[in-house]
């Protein structure tokens, strides 16, 4: 639809990331727009039970960071402002993934260092003082309203808890579920006649404990981020270090397969200890921890394939956890809502989009391609733990050793890194990088490395130093460039 041919009433279920984009994109397209949240939310609300996950680390890949850019063009300068440290993801990053340390330099993508609830509070802020938006907090959606003879949901049914059982109606054109992995959308499809959708769940049973501690006031490091993989061979513990405002940072530790970090200082020292590069435990002996240690529970990556469905419900939309919920050790989550918020733009961009017959469905068939390369990559890694549970893909050994190829090659080839970082970013599908000079390098490498004629990796298992020459991926906006010395 042009902007001009608006919508009505939009109505989003969740004030999360997901949802928080979603309104900022409709309130273009829409003459009001309604965010529906079940927690009460103030200005400066911080823990809430709808993310129990808000605690923890949370990252921003290249293509989300592209898309909020779009959506919010103060965003990065809003976060500096509330205190958030911004470095460049490339230079700034030091990374062990795939078993080596990842090359730095500058790549353009914006690093983030502040908590998740500093990153919803801005956005929230931004969102909230559009015009045509208004915030529900503190309000439940029990079910839609039906249409049965145009076969489309025309609103939702509401209630709060001082109202007891009493139901609200609320009309709308168009509702976007955006309430997470709770989203109750397949029941509210079987109660309407429809099909719910096909699920696929790979089980990493996966938990996290994170806590925060801060630093010395004599502290250094030419890093903003710490990330240590697990070994790729079936390693089970990984850890992250962010460090976030007020000189503090959180630390989070990972466990899979039923490994647990432990909630105790000497059980996060060990866990630490027994990573596969010394950093974060060293980074544990110079610091003093200033929260107590949250844990989170990850089961498995889930999808909801509504893309599959033989037909769906017009004025009902779904995206981010809903439709997709991943490992959320590789940062995708928010990246892929902001990626599925794009689409939506575009679908709502098509002349006469909401009056065509099957727009919802159209919608999820391209949500669906767009969260498949951040899900295929995931779930790949996952896999190489023999303990991870679910259907193997089709080639999926193939594809870990091209995945083994170019992330140690990445290391010797500057230009083979860079179409790394793009793939990882998701600034590309990742299926191109299967292009023939990628697969013939892969190949070349894979058969010295056999015959141990290859470079040697032994700069890939040395810590990093930051380089200066950019090796730009992403345009850097202009709170980058300063730190380049390229702007003033």
């Amino acid at each position: 639809m042009a902007h001009d041919e608006k919508i009505g009433h939009a109505v989003v279920i969740g004030a999360g990331v997901a949802g928080l984009v979603a309104a900022r994109l409709l309130c273009d397209r829409a003459t009001k727009v309604t965010l529906i949240e079940r927690d009460p939310l103030g200005e400066n609300t911080a823990l809430r039970r709808g993310i129990p996950q808000a605690q923890h680390i949370h990252f921003l890949l290249g293509a989300g960071s592209q898309a909020l850019g779009g959506l919010f063009p103060t965003f990065l300068e809003e976060l500096e402002r509330a205190g958030a440290r911004i470095g460049d993801c490339g230079r700034d990053w030091l990374a062990f993934l795939g078993g080596v340390w990842q090359p730095r330099s500058p790549n353009g993508i914006p690093l983030v260092g502040c908590t998740r609830v500093m990153i919803e509070q801005c956005l929230r802020r931004l969102v909230t003082s559009l015009p045509n938006l208004e915030l529900r907090a503190g309000q439940s959606v029990r079910g839609v309203s039906f249409d049965k003879a145009a076969q489309r949901v025309n609103g939702v049914r509401l209630s709060t808890p001082e109202k007891g059982t009493a139901e609200e109606l609320l009309r709308a054109d168009l509702v976007v579920d955006a309430s997470g992995r709770g989203s109750r959308t397949p029941d509210w499809l079987t109660e309407l006649g429809y099909a719910a959708p096909l699920e696929e769940e790979v089980g990493i049973d996966m938990s996290y404990v994170t806590r925060i501690y801060q630093e010395p006031p004599d502290f250094q490091a030419d890093w903003l981020v710490i990330m240590l993989h697990p070994r790729p061979d079936g390693g089970l513990r990984g850890g992250a270090v962010q460090r976030i405002d007020k000189g503090q940072a959180l630390v989070s530790l990972t466990g899979y397969a039923g490994v647990t970090p432990s909630l105790d200082a000497a059980g996060i020292l060990e866990h630490a200890r027994q990573l596969p590069q010394p950093q974060i435990h060293e980074y544990l002996q110079r610091v003093t921890p200033v929260s107590e240690p949250v844990m989170f529970r990850f089961p498995s990556n889930r999808r909801r394939f509504y893309e599959r469905l033989a037909r769906m419900p017009d004025g009902l939309v779904l995206l981010g956890d809903a439709v997709c919920s991943i490992n959320p050790a590789f940062g995708h989550g928010m990246t892929l809502s902001c990626l599925a918020v794009i689409e939506l733009g575009r679908c709502l961009d098509e002349p006469g989009a909401l009056g065509r017959p099957g727009f919802s469905l159209r919608y999820q068939k391209r949500v669906g391609k767009a969260i498949e390369p951040g899900w295929a990559l995931v779930v790949s890694e996952d896999f190489r733990r023999p303990q991870t549970q679910g259907k193997r893909p089709p080639g999926l050994s193939v594809l870990q050793w091209f995945n083994t190829c170019l992330t140690e090659l990445g290391t010797l080839d500057a230009s083979v890194y860079d179409e790394l970082t793009r793939a990882l970013h998701l600034l590309i599908d990742p299926i191109q990088l299967m292009k023939p000079g990628l697969l013939m390098k892969a190949v070349r490498y894979a058969l010295r490395r056999r015959s141990q004629k290859t470079p040697t990796l032994a700069a890939a298992n040395t810590v990093p130093s930051p380089g200066q020459t950019p090796r730009f991926v992403l345009q850097p906006p202009a709170i980058l460039q300063r730190s380049y010395g390229i702007a003033k």
